[in-house]
C-alpha cells in the first residue's frame, strides 16, 4: 500500500476528503477503485452521474493482498486487535494503575476475559 501511495495510485487526501469532493472525484472519472462502506457506494451505479461515464460500474471485491494467495487483513481482524481507542485524562490520579489495566486487556488472559 505504501508503494501504491508513493506512486500516486492512492489519493493523497484519502483520509481527509469530504463527501462532496469524494463524489466529485468519482463522477469526474478520477477514481478507479475505492475502499468505503458498501452502503454508501451501493447505489452509485444507478445515479445519473454514473450513467454519463462509459463503463462505470462499482463492484465489491476482496481486499488487496501483497502476494497472490495471501489472506487479506479484514476489518473484522482489525476489530479483534483494536476494538476501541484508549486515552488517559490529564486529571487521572492513577496513571500507573490505568496503564496496568490497558496492558491486562491486551494480554492473552485479558483477551479471553
Amino acid at each position: 500500500m505504501n508503494k501504491w501511495y508513493s506512486e500516486g495510485l492512492i489519493d493523497k487526501e484519502l483520509l481527509s476528503r469530504q463527501e462532496p469532493d469524494y463524489k466529485a472525484a468519482i463522477f469526474n472519472d478520477k477514481v478507479g477503485a475505492t475502499s468505503h462502506w458498501i452502503g454508501f457506494v451501493a447505489g452509485f451505479n444507478d445515479l445519473p452521474e454514473a450513467k454519463k461515464i462509459k463503463g462505470f460500474h462499482f463492484e465489491v471485491t476482496n481486499p488487496p493482498v501483497l502476494n497472490k494467495g495471501d489472506k487479506a487483513l479484514t476489518n473484522l481482524q482489525q476489530l479483534i486487535t483494536v476494538p476501541w481507542a484508549w486515552g488517559i485524562s490529564k486529571n487521572n490520579k492513577n496513571v500507573e494503575a490505568t496503564m496496568k489495566l490497558f496492558d491486562y486487556v491486551y494480554s492473552n488472559e485479558g483477551q479471553l476475559l
